[in-house]
Formats: C-alpha cells, structure tokens, sequence
C-alpha cells in the first residue's frame, strides 16, 4: 500500500485528559513535524462533542479513550467523523472498537517516536478498511486468528449481567460452565467452559492454573511456596481463596508472571 508524502503544514487535535500526556505528544509531534498545527487538549466527552458538531477541520486527529468522564467511543460513534484518528492510550482492549471509530491507527503509551510518524503518515492517506483494520491489530501484536474476550454475558435469576473481564480476579469451573469472581468480590456464571475462555481471553492478562481455575495477574495479591515445590496464589478481595499451582506449571507460571 502507498502513502502520500506527509506535508510539512498540517492541522491537528489531541484529545487527552491529561496534561502531561498531552504535552508529551504535543513535543513529539513538533519535533518530527515544525510547521504543525497542533490544537487542544480537549479533556471531556462535552467539548469532544461540541467540536464534532461544529467544525471537523483538523487533517488529523490524536484521541485518548479513557477521558475525564467517560469513553470518548460515547461521542464518536454518535457523529459521523470522516477525520481520520489516531488513538493514544494505555489500553489494548479497545482495538476494534478503535477501528469502528474511524480509527487508523492505535498507539499504546508510552509512544515511540517512529510509530508516531509512520501512524500520522497513515492517516493523511487511509487504504480500505481491511487494511485500516489489519494495520491497527498489529500495531498492538494482534494477528488476524485473535478475537480477544472483553465482555461476558452473565445470567442470573434476575435478569442478564454484562461482565468486564478486566474486573474479572478469577474463573472457576463449576459442572459445565464456569463463574467469573469479580473485583466487588461477586460470582456470575458465564455461558463458557474454562477451555472456551482461555481460548479467547488475553494470555498477557490470565493464566490457567490448573483444570478448575483462571486467574487475573492485577488479582494476584501473594504467591507463597507449598509442599512438594507447589505454589499457592491468593487472589485479591477473596481472603479464602488460595489457587495451587502445580509442580509442571511453576516454571510457565513464572514465565508468564514476568513477561
């Protein structure tokens, strides 16, 4: 795919809440391009959607998602934007929802300076939407075969939960289907076995620790030794909890702790 050469005068936008990020990417823009201009920040879902139902005139634009109160997909997939986007942030999960948005590109934090300019090289000449799509899962080491998990939908006497699996501390295997124990310390059985999930769940963020349990690295709270060069993990907001680790796994358990 070819790419229109970048001019040196450009108009842009950087949505970001925070000052310092904002000013951290400003400073790298202007050190890879001079002559920019360069507008903001804009820090709410407010002002994000006054600005879209005023004027979309910026040729590119540098979006957070997480803003001072909410989603910035709340505003964007409300308008219709034909801007092209580049997202900034520090979460990988929104990827697809990114590209619904008009997104081109998607930049974790801390951003390089080469992926920087080859992303704001992309947004002054999109392709086709399949190649939009291909180009921002992997920017975050997505391949095609990867549809990660990041909602589950939980039945319960009382009608139908949706679960953020990055509230999620642990998965447990109960008969068929599992249970997903959450940060508020509750239990939602899922419409998953704990094979179907670890298919789909992110490998950096869950572990199988043995054939009844799943657990969360951010829900780890101790990791203590036990028996016969076993591991016993606790997780977090579940006192009673303890997850033994196998004598075969500490070794992966490990790998995976640090990667």
């Amino acid at each position: 795919m070819l790419y229109r050469k970048i001019p040196l005068i450009y108009e842009s936008l950087i949505i970001e809440d925070e000052t310092y990020n904002f000013e951290s990417l400003k400073r790298k823009l202007l050190r890879l391009y001079p002559l920019a201009d360069i507008e903001g920040p804009i820090t709410n879902l407010v002002d994000l959607e006054q600005m879209f139902h005023y004027e979309q005139r910026f040729d590119v634009i540098y979006c957070d998602i997480r803003l001072e109160d909410g989603l910035c997909f709340t505003v964007l997939n409300a308008n219709e934007i034909e801007i092209p986007i580049i997202f900034t942030t520090a979460y990988s999960e929104f990827a697809l929802e990114a590209f619904d948005a008009n997104g081109i590109a998607y930049l974790l934090k801390p951003i390089k300076d080469d992926a920087l300019k080859k992303a704001t090289e992309k947004a002054l000449a999109m392709g086709s939407d399949s190649q939009r799509l291909t180009n921002m899962l992997e920017s975050i080491g997505l391949g095609e075969k990867q549809k990660v998990l990041h909602y589950l939908k939980a039945n319960a006497y009382d009608g139908t939960y949706i679960v953020d699996t990055a509230e999620v501390n642990y998965f447990i295997a109960t008969d068929k289907r599992a249970e997903a124990c959450t940060t508020d310390g509750l239990k939602h059985r899922v419409n998953y076995t704990l094979e179907q999930l670890m298919q789909r769940l992110d490998p950096i963020q869950f572990f199988r620790a043995n054939r009844q349990f799943i657990i969360a690295r951010k829900a780890i709270h101790r990791i203590q030794n036990y028996g016969n060069r076993q591991l016993l993990v606790q997780i977090k907001n579940f006192d009673n909890v303890q997850i033994l680790i196998s004598k075969e796994s500490v070794a992966t358990f490990y790998d995976w702790i640090e990667q």
